[in-house]
């Protein structure tokens, strides 16, 4: 569902952040604020929702689980519950309408030139869901895109009840495609990178919009209260949306066409088994490559471009950078 209509097409090619031009490469938020903390930190937060229309959108959610029961996916390493997970294709469906419903008009005005092609609810129980360091999977056929997640709590969130925690600046630092049955290339020193991560505390009805290669996890909930969560995947308009699926026998992925709902009418066994029901795009040679700490180290500190004087870290130097607050002790 597009958010804006179409504008003239865009030349192709790898879009580099940090380079973008207007015009002759996509523009992604209206705000120029909001541009440069997402070329920089990676993500950008804004009001989005006011206390009525997060009212509305609970009220909404209720009508679909009335007895406010939230099952985790049922997948081994995931424990929380998200809709787009659900084997139910009519809740998918519901699920993502009502978020879409509530956001679309109001991102209309901040993401002029994207659209939302996936997404729904994201719902951590009391006292469980802990989802450890990811990236979001690459979902457009030029590995250059800025593909943007949105996250949006509705109840206030901070480190006790499941609010993301980021390393800042940790987007686009490595060119590897991020699908199912793929290994993160961080494999092997992701407590070292937990460490580096800062809480995003956020309003209800806040949000959170976030390059989907940003390092990212959260801690469980908490709290004796469910932690539901709004979200979006949006894509620019001119992008190809598409689902990698992995040969390792030859080495490469095979593309396929995810245009309109695909994401969402793709039950999650499908989508992991490759068992896709959309025209392939063809084959690309396998880019990903393992990257040492040491190595992905160096690439952060290049990005951030200095050295941070107080020896807090770079971590904390970006922390200070962006005006925020680092919570306690930056361990798992």
């Amino acid at each position: 569902m597009p958010i804006p209509p179409p504008r003239q097409k865009a030349p192709q090619g790898l879009c580099h952040v940090g380079k973008e031009v207007e015009g002759a490469m996509r523009t992604t938020f209206a705000d120029p604020d909001m541009r440069a903390s997402l070329r920089d930190a990676g993500y950008a937060t804004a009001p989005l929702l006011d206390p009525a229309e997060v009212a509305d959108l609970h009220r909404r959610i209720a009508e679909i689980r009335p007895d406010l029961d939230f099952p985790v996916s049922g997948l081994t390493h995931i424990f929380y519950h998200a809709s787009f997970l659900s084997p139910d294709v009519a809740y998918r469906r519901r699920a993502l309408d009502i978020v879409r419903d509530a956001l679309l008009p109001k991102l209309r005005m901040i993401l002029p030139h994207y659209r939302a092609i996936a997404g729904g609810l994201l719902v951590k129980a009391p006292h469980s869901g802990e989802v450890g360091m990811h990236c979001d999977w690459t979902s457009t056929r030029d590995l250059g895109d800025v593909n943007i997640a949105i996250w949006c709590p509705l109840v206030d969130v901070d480190d006790d009840n499941g609010a993301l925690r980021v390393i800042p600046g940790s987007h686009k630092l490595v060119d590897n495609v991020v699908a199912a049955g793929i290994k993160g290339y961080w494999q092997g020193y992701e407590e070292e990178l937990k460490a580096r991560t800062i809480p995003v505390p956020l309003a209800a009805g806040e949000a959170m919009f976030f390059d989907v290669s940003l390092l990212h996890w959260s801690r469980e909930n908490r709290s004796d209260a469910l932690r539901p969560v709004a979200n979006l995947l949006c894509v620019h308009e001119d992008s190809t949306p598409v689902l990698y699926v992995a040969n390792p026998a030859r080495d490469r992925f095979e593309l396929f066409d995810m245009a309109g709902d695909a994401m969402i009418e793709h039950s999650a066994a499908e989508l992991f088994r490759g068992e896709v029901r959309t025209p392939s795009l063809g084959t690309i040679p396998n880019p990903n490559r393992p990257v040492t700490f040491a190595e992905w180290e160096r690439r952060l500190a290049r990005r951030r471009g200095e050295v941070d004087p107080q020896g807090g870290g770079i971590g904390h130097w970006m922390a200070r950078k962006l005006g925020l607050q680092p919570r306690g002790a930056q361990t798992a």
